[in-house]
Protein backbone atom coordinates (compact mmCIF):
# COMPACT_ATOMS: atom_id res chain seq x y z
CA UNK A 1 0.00 0.00 0.00
CA UNK A 2 1.22 3.15 -1.02
CA UNK A 3 2.00 5.62 1.85
CA UNK A 4 0.51 8.70 2.46
CA UNK A 5 1.53 11.83 3.93
CA UNK A 6 -1.35 12.42 6.19
CA UNK A 7 -1.36 8.93 7.65
CA UNK A 8 1.78 10.22 9.21
CA UNK A 9 -0.16 12.60 11.49
CA UNK A 10 -2.62 11.79 14.50
CA UNK A 11 -5.81 13.87 14.91
CA UNK A 12 -4.45 16.35 17.54
CA UNK A 13 -1.55 17.07 15.26
CA UNK A 14 -3.64 17.82 12.89
CA UNK A 15 -5.71 19.71 15.11
CA UNK A 16 -2.52 21.90 15.99
CA UNK A 17 -2.00 22.39 12.04
CA UNK A 18 -5.26 23.48 11.45
CA UNK A 19 -5.75 25.96 14.22
CA UNK A 20 -2.75 27.70 12.88
CA UNK A 21 -3.81 27.96 9.33
CA UNK A 22 -6.36 30.48 8.11
CA UNK A 23 -7.03 28.46 5.29
CA UNK A 24 -7.25 25.08 3.85
CA UNK A 25 -3.98 25.51 1.71
CA UNK A 26 -2.15 26.38 4.63
CA UNK A 27 -2.85 22.71 5.82
CA UNK A 28 -2.04 21.38 2.97
CA UNK A 29 1.15 22.90 2.84
CA UNK A 30 2.08 22.50 6.60
CA UNK A 31 1.63 18.66 6.04
CA UNK A 32 4.29 18.61 2.76
CA UNK A 33 1.83 18.63 -0.14
CA UNK A 34 1.86 20.75 -3.01
CA UNK A 35 -1.25 23.34 -2.31
CA UNK A 36 -1.44 23.30 -6.23
CA UNK A 37 -2.94 19.94 -6.51
CA UNK A 38 -7.06 19.74 -6.21
CA UNK A 39 -6.58 16.00 -5.36
CA UNK A 40 -4.08 17.34 -2.38
CA UNK A 41 -6.48 19.38 -0.77
CA UNK A 42 -9.39 16.88 -1.12
CA UNK A 43 -7.20 14.55 0.71
CA UNK A 44 -6.41 16.68 3.45
CA UNK A 45 -10.27 17.75 3.63
CA UNK A 46 -11.81 13.90 3.64
CA UNK A 47 -9.47 13.59 6.79
CA UNK A 48 -10.46 16.73 8.04
CA UNK A 49 -13.61 15.97 7.84
CA UNK A 50 -13.45 11.93 9.01
CA UNK A 51 -11.42 13.49 12.65
CA UNK A 52 -14.15 16.10 12.44
CA UNK A 53 -11.87 18.78 12.95
CA UNK A 54 -13.59 22.49 12.80
CA UNK A 55 -12.26 24.93 10.04
CA UNK A 56 -14.53 27.55 10.56
CA UNK A 57 -12.28 29.99 11.29
CA UNK A 58 -10.77 29.66 7.83
CA UNK A 59 -10.92 32.43 5.01
CA UNK A 60 -12.57 31.81 2.21
CA UNK A 61 -10.96 33.32 -0.70
CA UNK A 62 -7.64 34.16 1.10
CA UNK A 63 -5.08 35.43 -1.28
CA UNK A 64 -1.70 36.14 -0.91
CA UNK A 65 -0.79 39.42 -1.99
CA UNK A 66 2.19 39.28 -4.56
CA UNK A 67 4.92 41.51 -4.58
CA UNK A 68 8.61 40.77 -5.93
CA UNK A 69 9.98 40.35 -2.51
CA UNK A 70 7.37 36.94 -2.26
CA UNK A 71 7.41 35.85 -5.50
CA UNK A 72 11.31 36.26 -6.76
CA UNK A 73 12.31 34.18 -3.13
CA UNK A 74 13.42 30.77 -2.35
CA UNK A 75 10.65 28.56 -1.56
CA UNK A 76 8.34 31.12 -2.68
CA UNK A 77 4.68 29.47 -3.25
CA UNK A 78 4.44 31.51 -6.31
CA UNK A 79 2.43 29.58 -9.18
CA UNK A 80 4.69 28.64 -11.98
CA UNK A 81 2.10 31.09 -13.86
CA UNK A 82 2.79 33.63 -11.68
CA UNK A 83 6.29 33.75 -11.81
CA UNK A 84 5.99 33.93 -15.50
CA UNK A 85 3.59 36.91 -15.59
CA UNK A 86 5.57 38.40 -13.53
CA UNK A 87 8.89 38.10 -15.37
CA UNK A 88 6.78 39.42 -18.33
CA UNK A 89 6.13 42.52 -16.79
CA UNK A 90 9.36 43.08 -15.79
CA UNK A 91 10.82 42.78 -18.91
CA UNK A 92 8.32 44.58 -20.33
CA UNK A 93 8.87 47.72 -18.19
CA UNK A 94 12.39 47.34 -18.51
CA UNK A 95 12.11 47.86 -22.44
CA UNK A 96 9.41 50.84 -21.94
CA UNK A 97 11.99 52.38 -19.29
CA UNK A 98 15.18 52.10 -22.04
CA UNK A 99 13.05 53.40 -24.48
CA UNK A 100 11.60 56.82 -22.85
CA UNK A 101 15.51 56.98 -22.23
CA UNK A 102 16.89 56.96 -25.52
CA UNK A 103 14.05 58.65 -27.39
CA UNK A 104 12.88 61.46 -25.05
CA UNK A 105 16.18 61.82 -23.29
CA UNK A 106 19.04 60.81 -25.70
CA UNK A 107 20.32 58.45 -22.99
CA UNK A 108 21.73 54.82 -24.54
CA UNK A 109 22.07 52.44 -21.53
CA UNK A 110 24.72 49.43 -22.67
Amino acid sequence: MKDVLIDKYTKEELEQIVENSSCLRDVVRALGYSATSGSNNATVRKRLNHFKIDTSHFVIGHKTERTIQNIFKKDSTASQKTLRDWYKKDIILSIVVLYVLKNLFGIIVQ
